[in-house]
């Protein structure tokens, strides 16, 4: 009879091991269960999941880094545009020192007038005679003249031209003509500068360029 007791004791705790032992198998498959890939987890599947989390922070900081660029470039280009006489709007005018020392004038939807030079020269007959030469461009869609825009003042009195050697012209829509010539009688001291309003379009507010020349 104790033998059967005995017997029946041992069926138990057998029967409590086998049962502990499906918990314990179970609790291990849960907690090594990959949703991902459907099977057990993986060192390499935790690296790739580590890896894929480190590649999307890289991406993000690149397209950061991307649109502080655009940014960038887009500042740079509206602080630039001024230069650009395309970008200077009908009606507006205005003045450019540009880096090679010249100066220029825009006169928005009409024409750019660029001052290359100004000295004074030797007529031969007693006359103070200032030569100016610029460029001038076009910005309309019509024929304009150029040749008598400009004006020059000494300390504030307008000068007369001189002689007839200045450019006298008509320029074609879009053209531009290097090299004219405008010379005045200058017969008054003081600064120098030029007033300029292209002929067609007397409306524009004229541009003023000072001139540094030596007597």
């Amino acid at each position: 009879m104790k033998h059967a007791k005995h017997k029946n004791r041992l069926m138990v705790f057998g029967s409590l091991a086998i049962v502990l032992a499906v918990i314990v198998w179970i609790a291990t498959s849960i907690n090594n269960y990959d949703p991902e890939t459907g099977g057990k987890r993986t060192a390499s599947s935790s690296s790739s999941s580590q890896v894929s989390g480190s590649s999307s922070q890289a991406q993000a900081g690149s397209t950061d880094a991307s649109s502080d660029a655009t940014n960038t470039a887009t500042s740079t280009d509206a602080s630039t545009s001024s230069s650009d006489p395309a970008s200077v709007p009908a009606g507006t005018t205005a003045t450019t020192d540009n880096s090679d020392g010249t100066q220029t004038a825009t006169f928005g939807g009409a024409a750019t007038y660029t001052i290359t030079g100004a000295q004074f020269i030797d007529t031969g007959d007693g006359n103070r005679v200032l030569q100016v030469t610029y460029n001038v461009t076009n910005l309309s869609g019509q024929e304009i003249p150029i040749g008598t825009d400009m004006d020059l003042y000494a300390g504030g009195t307008k000068m007369s031209y001189y002689g007839s050697d200045s450019t006298i012209d008509t320029l074609d829509a879009g053209a531009s003509y290097q090299g004219a010539v405008q010379y005045f009688n200058v017969t008054s001291s003081g600064s120098l500068s030029l007033q300029i309003v292209p002929l067609v379009d007397l409306s524009q507010e004229p541009a003023t360029i000072s001139l540094n020349v030596s007597n």
